[in-house]
């Protein structure tokens, strides 16, 4: 998505601050989504895991309304090919800020159970 969105750029589908603003309204709800997603260690299996719980499971709802609705929200405001661009960036931003919080709350859980030495010695 990200490519997808630096290319619109190259192009001139879309100019660069609506893409980068795509791209932190996209990286905010993926740090916020992705705080909120529970990750615990399992001990019958010896991995991380996310756990759904209700919360999960209403974000998720939440977050497949807005993505089916957000091409006629942001419609009126963005038009023609900038919106596709538009919409690339903005789940670029999703897709970058879970990456972001999902690798840091693993890495602590590796940490907690002794698997990793923690990178602040």
């Amino acid at each position: 998505m990200f490519c997808a969105t630096f290319y619109e750029i190259i192009i001139g589908q879309i100019i660069w601050w609506l893409a980068l603003i795509g791209l932190t309204i996209g990286l905010i709800i993926g740090l916020i989504y992705g705080n909120i997603t529970p990750i615990v260690w399992d001990q019958e299996y010896s991995k991380v895991i996310t756990k759904l719980d209700r919360t999960s499971f209403l974000i998720i709802i939440v977050y497949i309304l807005f993505s089916i609705s957000r091409k006629y929200l942001v419609r009126l405001w963005i038009h023609g090919p900038a919106l596709l661009a538009f919409m690339f960036a903005t789940t670029a931003g999703i897709m970058i800020g879970r990456l972001i919080v999902m690798s840091l709350r693993i890495q602590k859980v590796l940490e907690s159970q002794g698997i990793i030495k923690s990178q602040k010695n």
